[in-house]
């Protein structure tokens, strides 16, 4: 255990000089700002946050962990904290609003040297503090406001939001400096709390566990009985006794290995105890439990633990509490194949990132020639606390980021039902798809890890296996591949995957330029020809490749309006028009043009400057399906102008 110090929370006045002197030369950017209103029931757990960050909490009591260092707000809180550092929000009322700003910080095109020179003495941008503001009121206002100019992005509003941004900056430096904030302290008493419940298998001394934390015994004991009505002791000895009862429902351990497995001494200590809490000894219970489980209806559900021990299964999740994963098993005669199934690991076959249409094929060969035989197990954390899930896993189950999974070289032996016609759609042809999701039908698949972007079915896909949920409309494909590249033990792959796309992407424009096409304006159409709607950069249909990757621009009253604004319009036929660039890309038959005129007279589509998508291969934006999207986008563009 670590000493866990204020140091990071502590401010000095001559420190401030420097610390503005960096905030004057930082290129700050802005990643991203997000707001939510949380209930008690919905909380932020063990986030990795992947850039600089500021977090304001309005109206309402929370416990916030930074690195396992916990605050309790009371109302209002900000707090900062650089990259890599888990934050956890835990609301302790009806409904909590909160707001994060992701930032970051660069080295400046001048003063290099000063600028390293500060940063080495006081890195302020991976500094971690918590304080109740003096002004709340602004604060509240000054977050609303930068988010709202962020969800409406246009070239004035960024600019609004980063100068506003600085004044955020000011406002928590002046009240640090003038001392109108309240620092908050840790909250020692549910540090010591979540130790406990996490490191509750090990020995564990009250004495040392206080120390560690810097405070005294008695002190310990008199905040913690306030707080929990019982004393550290009382409540380290409930959760390894349901523990213990947990095994002796779920499994054949022998006792000593579930005394083990729980901080007791030795079986028969926790025998002892066992009666004392339950009236009956181990051996009782199991017996009774037994007799239980035989006698199950059809409609009753087996649980079969994850264990950290790897009693059961080499897999366990741990996101709160007593938590664990089981598994739903509704006839008895499958249960003994199912406890003797979950330790089968069937290999699967890879495929690499990045592939184009045409060397696809081959490069998948390759790929199946490589094996990889490394077991065990590991911890990732996410948007849902932590999940412990194989080093190597074999048997995938994916939902919607299909061609993420394999754009990372992992073909998944089953996926949520795909449109005909994917991007990928020829790669899963051996994958088991799964039309409803229904949780015996993914189960029959023996998955050893789910990947979902479903948060409502989390909970279900956990108890058959460990379930990693994919907060999709939260990150950018880089976010999303490099944490699919931690979940699945593919961090090289991950790097590669999108550092390949993205030299594909200059390598297109290149050529794109060179055939005097990229200063042409695109416009993308959907519905059909007569009841057509436009597209923005974030409404599919390739519109994030050809106006964000490619850097296309479209028509002036798309680029404001559409782009800088809703997303999407159906549009009259009479204006159309002015919504028509240099080429058309449409999602539609084009047999359907003949039911107007009206095209006749637009020169881009006299001119065949057209380009039809196939909405079944331009549905999924993952980064495999985006690759050869490019290429297809590409590739029409060249054959317009005759250079294919």
């Amino acid at each position: 255990m670590e000493n866990n110090k204020e140091e990071k929370i502590k401010f000095s006045k001559e420190n401030f000089a420097d610390d503005l002197r960096l905030w004057e030369q930082s290129a700050i950017t802005l990643v991203d700002i997000r707001h939510k209103l949380i209930s008690s029931e919905e909380a932020i757990k063990n986030y990795l946050i992947p850039t600089s960050m500021f977090l304001y909490t309005n109206g309402g009591k929370a416990e916030i962990i930074l690195n396992d260092i916990s605050y309790t707000v009371e109302r209002f809180g900000v707090f900062h904290a650089g990259k890599g550092t888990e934050l956890s929000i835990y609301p302790k009322c009806n409904w909590l609003e909160y707001y994060i700003i992701l930032y970051k910080a660069g080295e400046p095109p001048f003063y290099k040297r000063e600028f390293i020179r500060l940063l080495e003495k006081t890195n302020l941008f991976n500094q971690q503090y918590g304080y109740s503001p003096a002004n709340p009121i602004f604060f509240g206002g000054q977050f609303r406001k930068m988010y709202e100019a962020w969800i409406n992005p246009c070239p004035l509003g960024l600019f609004y939001g980063k100068t506003e941004f600085y004044q955020l900056v000011y406002q928590i430096y002046n009240e640090l400096l003038n001392e109108k904030a309240d620092n908050f302290k840790p909250d020692v008493v549910s540090m010591v709390q979540r130790y406990m419940d996490k490191h509750f298998s090990e020995a564990i001394s009250i004495g040392l566990l206080s120390d560690s934390f810097g405070i005294s015994i008695s002190q310990l004991n008199r905040l913690f009985k306030k707080r929990f009505s019982c004393s550290p002791q009382a409540y380290l000895k409930e959760i390894r006794l349901n523990a213990v009862q947990s095994y002796l429902q779920n499994s054949n351990v022998t006792f000593r290995e579930i005394a083990n497995s729980t901080g007791f001494y030795d079986e028969f200590y926790m025998s002892k105890e066992f009666k004392k809490r339950f009236g009956q000894t181990p051996s009782d219970f199991r017996q009774n439990t037994t007799w239980t489980m035989g006698n199950l209806s059809m409609e009753n559900i087996l649980s079969i633990p994850y264990n950290e021990k790897s009693l059961v299964s080499v897999s366990k999740h741990n996101m709160e509490g007593e938590f664990s994963m089981f598994k739903q098993i509704k006839s008895k005669a499958v249960i003994g194949v199912a406890l003797s199934l979950i330790f089968l690991l069937t290999a699967c076959t890879n495929v690499p990132a990045n592939t184009s249409n045409q060397d696809k094929e081959g490069l998948i060969t390759k790929q199946e020639q490589v094996i990889d035989t490394e077991e065990g197990t590991r911890i990732v954390s996410t948007s849902m606390g932590e999940v412990e899930v194989p080093v190597n896993p074999k048997r995938v189950v994916v939902d919607y980021v299909i061609g993420d999974v394999i754009a990372l070289g992992v073909l998944p032996v089953g996926v949520r039902s795909a449109f005909g016609g994917s991007a990928f759609g020829d790669v899963i042809h051996d994958a088991t798809l799964i039309e409803k999701w229904d949780p015996e039908e993914v189960m029959e698949l023996e998955p050893d890890l789910i990947i979902s972007v479903v948060k409502d079915e989390f909970e279900a896909s956990s108890k058959i296996a460990p379930t990693v949920f994919i907060p999709f409309t939260e990150m950018s494909m880089e976010e999303r591949v490099t944490f699919l590249g931690e979940v699945l033990n593919r961090q090289t792959e991950a790097e590669s995957a999108i550092r390949e796309y993205y030299k594909k992407v200059e390598e297109s424009k290149v050529v794109l330029e060179k055939q005097g096409i990229l200063d042409k304006t695109i416009s993308i159409f959907f519905g059909d020809p007569i009841d057509v709607a436009v597209a923005g950069d974030k409404w599919g249909r390739g519109g994030d490749i050809i106006y964000n990757d490619l850097g296309f621009r479209a028509p002036d009253v798309i680029q404001s309006e559409i782009i800088g604004g809703d997303q999407h319009r159906n549009l009259s036929l009479e204006v159309l028009p002015q919504y028509v660039g240099d080429y058309i890309v449409f999602d539609w038959d084009p047999k359907l043009f003949e039911q107007t005129t009206i095209w006749n007279s637009i020169p881009a589509y006299a001119d065949g400057r057209t380009i039809a998508l196939d909405f079944a291969f331009f549905y999924y934006n993952d980064l495999y399906s985006q690759s050869r999207q490019l290429d297809f986008i590409v590739d029409n563009l060249l054959s317009i102008t005759g250079e294919d």
